[in-house]
C-alpha cells in the first residue's frame, strides 16, 4: 500500500506501530550503554520536546515542493521560509561540532522545451 493513499487513520495507526518497532529494537538497554532516542515526526514541532544542544545527529528528508500531494506551499520562496525555520530549529538543538544530514532533490520545472532540474541544496 502506497504511503500516498493511506487515510489520516492508517497513517496514524502505521506511526504508533513504528514506533512500537522502534521502542523495541532501538531502545533496548542490552544494545549498548549508550542512550538512543529516535524522534519521528514534524521537527518545527521539537520546541516542546527537544532541549538546546541536546542532539547529536539530525537525519532529515523534508517534504518536495510541489512534487507530491502533500506539497502545501503556494511559491518557492514561502517553502524556502518554512524550510528555514524548521532548519532553525534543527540547528538550536544540534549539539555544536555534530551532524546535520539533508535529503533532498532537485526542483523539477516543467516548460515549453521539456523539465529542467532546478538544485534545492544550494538554496537551503
Amino acid at each position: 500500500m502506497k504511503k500516498n493513499n493511506l487515510t489520516d487513520k492508517e497513517r496514524q495507526t502505521k506511526a504508533l506501530e513504528e514506533g512500537k518497532l522502534i521502542e523495541k529494537y532501538w531502545n533496548d538497554p542490552s544494545h549498548n550503554k549508550t542512550v538512543h532516542r529516535v524522534i519521528i515526526g514534524d521537527s518545527r514541532n521539537m520546541t516542546k520536546s527537544v532541549v538546546d544542544n541536546s542532539v547529536h545527529l539530525i537525519v532529515t528528508s523534508p517534504p518536495y515542493f510541489n512534487a507530491k500531494e502533500y506539497s502545501q506551499w503556494s511559491t518557492i520562496e514561502k517553502y524556502l521560509e518554512d524550510m528555514k525555520k524548521t532548519f532553525i530549529e534543527c540547528f538550536r538543538v544540534l549539539q555544536p561540532r555534530r551532524k546535520f544530514c539533508l535529503n533532498i532533490s532537485d526542483l523539477p520545472e516543467r516548460g515549453d522545451s521539456g523539465v529542467r532540474w532546478i538544485p534545492l541544496g544550494p538554496e537551503l
